[in-house]
């Protein structure tokens, strides 16, 4: 009983910060993987919002060739002119870019001019009347003509636009708002306000894929925001008809856990070790006890004894 408590005694205090430790370095890993993968995931969320916003931004810059321009003031809102318009803005836009619906509203926010390309004819929403794409871009409209006196620099203005992305069933569409403005000022519009042309540009395939591709992004999924499950990375994307908050989610990355897991190995391999080191070091402190145990016993006895006979 007595070598028992002496044992514990020396091995017990070792055992237990060897358990400590163990503990601490299990936990320490964990953790900070945790932390670097959250921060990893902020920073992806970040980096596709501005990519998104810089694709629209892109897309709204295309239409600047026919938005910031004297003729188009002069031929739709001073001196209306119908083949003109046909000309210059229908076959143009549909011919030489990706809008495949357009409308332009007067002063009043009434339709003056609209064109949907024939390849685009029968989709589930740019078949419907031009009345509809203009309903569906009026929060756009709204945007625009609350900006459209506000101050100007000299010279070419900027594009005056709002844009956004709405789902119509399975498809997907980026929907414009641009103000008609003059660039180098030979015409001035005639009325307070000046036109707007509202266009509709097919998003290709569903919009998981087109972003998911564009951007890199692991299982994409377009889903409302409350469906998310917790850990995918997401930011919002898309309006549904009824207003409804459209998110692009998908897997992050994680690149602290990836490592990791492909470290487990070597550390299963290290901790072996290590328990063995202990084990052997548990066990050399017992033979070495039993030692000293046998050693007192022999030096207690002869110090008791007759060398010679034993009494």
């Amino acid at each position: 009983m007595t070598a028992r408590l002496n044992h514990f005694k020396l091995v017990g205090p070792v055992a237990v910060i060897v358990g400590l430790l163990l503990l601490g370095l299990a936990a320490v890993p964990f953790f900070g993987a945790a932390r670097l993968d959250e921060e990893a995931k902020v920073r992806q969320e970040t980096l596709v919002k501005r990519n998104v916003a810089i694709w629209i931004s892109d897309m709204e810059v295309v239409l600047t060739s026919w938005t910031i321009w004297d003729e188009a003031i002069d031929k739709l809102n001073n001196n209306f002119d119908l083949r003109w318009a046909e000309r210059n803005l229908g076959q143009s836009i549909i011919g030489t870019s990706n809008v495949r619906s357009l409308a332009v509203i007067d002063s009043n926010d009434k339709i003056i001019y609209a064109k949907t390309a024939d390849d685009f004819a029968n989709h589930s929403f740019l078949k419907q009347e031009p009345s509809a794409l203009v309903a569906a871009a009026q929060p756009l409209i709204d945007s625009v003509r609350a900006r459209e006196h506000q101050p100007k620099k000299s010279g070419i203005p900027d594009r005056i636009s709002s844009s956004k992305i709405e789902v119509v069933g399975n498809d997907a569409l980026l929907l414009t708002a641009s103000l008609f403005q003059a660039d180098i000022g030979t015409v001035v519009p005639n009325t307070d306000r000046a036109p707007i042309l509202v266009s509709a540009i097919p998003i290709a395939g569903s919009l998981q894929a087109f972003f998911g591709e564009r951007f890199m992004l692991d299982d994409a999924a377009v889903e409302p925001s409350e469906q998310v499950k917790p850990g995918r990375a997401s930011v919002d994307i898309a309006a549904a008809p009824h207003g409804q908050i459209q998110v692009l989610s998908w897997q992050a990355n994680t690149p602290a856990h990836d490592l990791l897991r492909q470290s487990l190995p070597f550390a299963a391999a290290t901790l072996c070790i290590f328990i063995a080191s202990c084990v052997l070091a548990i066990s050399t402190s017992r033979q070495a006890l039993r030692m000293l145990v046998d050693a007192e016993k022999h030096m207690r006895h002869a110090a008791t004894h007759d060398f010679l006979t034993g009494l």
